[in-house]
């Protein structure tokens, strides 16, 4: 009788153990939740369009995520995963020429093109967090940003 208990034990624990080991593989291969941004209004396919989510304490500094996808005339999409719940801002721009930089002109106009969430259009200064603010509330979630070039095009 005593060994019956031990080998129901040991089949207890299997079971548990396996269940365990189910449930870590079927969490893994779930999808991550993602936070699309969509880049419209891109003007040509040169370079990379670059994202940044950004907290309320880092907005319009380096911000705590950022993203590359390379520039498709029209429109671009930058995917994040695993971004927690809370509430960002966007602040995106077109590298065209890959120097990982915003390049500016006389005055600080930006040559590449420049786009905020909730689509805030700059004027005599940047927005405020409120004004580009938006709810991430975790899962799939997309936000559009329409990009907003200030200097002609240079002939290449």
């Amino acid at each position: 009788m005593t060994r019956v208990k031990r080998r129901s034990h040991l089949v207890n624990w299997g079971v548990l153990c396996f269940s365990i080991g189910l449930a870590t593989v079927v969490h893994a291969s779930l999808p991550m939740e993602q936070l699309v941004v969509v880049v419209d209004d891109v003007r040509n396919s040169a370079g990379s369009i670059h994202v940044e989510i950004c907290t309320e304490n880092n907005f319009l500094r380096k911000c705590l995520y950022s993203g590359d996808a390379t520039a498709t005339k029209g429109r671009t999409a930058v995917t994040f995963e695993g971004i927690p719940k809370g509430v960002y801002a966007a602040q995106v721009y077109h590298d065209e020429n890959m120097n990982h930089k915003l390049d500016r002109g006389l005055f600080g106009v930006p040559k590449e093109g420049v786009g905020f969430s909730n689509d805030f259009k700059i004027g005599l200064r940047a927005p405020r967090f409120t004004e580009a603010a938006f709810r991430y509330s975790g899962g799939d979630q997309q936000v559009v940003v329409h990009l907003k070039y200030y200097l002609a095009q240079k002939a290449r």
